[in-house]
């Protein structure tokens, strides 16, 4: 049997080695691991053996210098040409195909086993059902990371982690699928920031994927309300309407009546300006002498600067921290 290309500057190797087809008298049955070559073809060899590596998904030759199996790799000098295509079908290669830019050997595997070698890649990495959390909250059991993967076939079983980049540690290992569910919760952070979380794993030849990141953002309450009292203590900052924020910048409405207070936390940074969105004229506020100390839900000691009305209002309002 022969193969015919329309371009005939095929590589000369190559064509030599395809000319042997079907007895491919150097070819070994194929092993599943490298170790496997030594142990059934160590003796007797000679220069031009090969065999094909089902773990690594890659043909090895046997180099007789060296006493020595090698992958068989790709090189300039080894791939067909642009506008190279098969004239007629040879093993699972059918005819029309292009083979422009393939090596010799990638040529082969589509001959004898129908594809190339396609590395997996993970394609997306989410965490459910929370992405926002407030300091010190710990991210519950039930909360699912789920990621999508393109080749998951050639995925090595038992390969993928879901690891904390930020603890330093692996949340879980071992896994397999396109999800994992935490049976118990994981520490969170004491201080605005970003969880961070990465998804690892192996391909079938034991190279590295590469990783996919998510994240958990960690912030802290604003809290705004009207109070009669010309100041606030933690007591009333926690009786006031909060929002998790990760900055004070926004809008924040007020029912009418008494002193209109804002309280942000100082890790969140400092207002430049209190602005009325309608009128566009800046709302008179004064700051309260002062920090207030006042704990989360969560047991964390978050330290407030506080600001309110010059005046008690008697309308509603929005007011715009910039």
């Amino acid at each position: 049997m022969t193969m015919k290309c329309k371009d005939q500057n095929q590589p000369s190797a190559f064509w030599e080695f395809v000319k042997k087809f079907p007895a491919l008298r150097y070819m070994k049955p194929p092993v599943f691991d490298v170790y496997q070559l030594y142990e059934r073809y160590f003796n007797g060899l000679e220069a031009g053996c090969f065999a094909f590596v089902i773990k690594k998904f890659a043909f090895y030759g046997w180099n007789n210098e060296i006493k020595q199996w090698l992958p068989i790799g790709k090189s300039g000098d080894d791939a067909f040409p642009e506008g190279s295509v098969t004239d007629v079908t040879v093993g699972f290669l059918p005819a029309g195909s292009d083979v422009s830019g393939l090596s010799a050997v990638e040529v082969l595997t589509k001959i004898l086993f129908g594809k190339l070698f396609e590395k997996p890649v993970f394609t997306g990495f989410s965490i459910n059902p929370k992405k926002l959390m407030e300091v010190g909250e710990p991210i519950p059991a039930g909360t699912v990371f789920a990621w999508s993967i393109d080749h998951p076939e050639n995925v090595k079983p038992n390969s993928i982690t879901v690891y904390n980049e930020t603890a330093g540690s692996a949340v879980a290992s071992g896994l397999n699928g396109t999800s994992f569910t935490l049976s118990s919760p994981v520490n969170g952070l004491s201080s605005p920031g970003n969880l961070n979380f990465s998804l690892q794993g192996k391909d079938m030849r034991e190279e590295d994927m590469e990783k996919a990141y998510v994240q958990i953002t960690f912030g802290m309450k604003v809290y705004r309300g009207s109070y009669s009292g010309e100041t606030v203590d933690s007591s009333q900052i926690a009786a006031f309407t909060g929002e998790l924020k990760t900055g004070y910048a926004g809008d924040y409405s007020f029912d009418g009546g008494n002193y209109k207070y804002i309280c942000v936390p100082k890790a969140l940074g400092t207002p430049t300006a209190f602005i009325d969105p309608v009128t566009n004229f800046n709302v008179p506020m004064m700051q309260q002498t002062g920090t207030v100390q006042a704990a989360n839900g969560y047991g964390i000691s978050v330290e407030y600067n506080v600001w309110r009305s010059y005046y008690k209002l008697t309308e509603g309002l929005t007011i715009k921290l910039i």
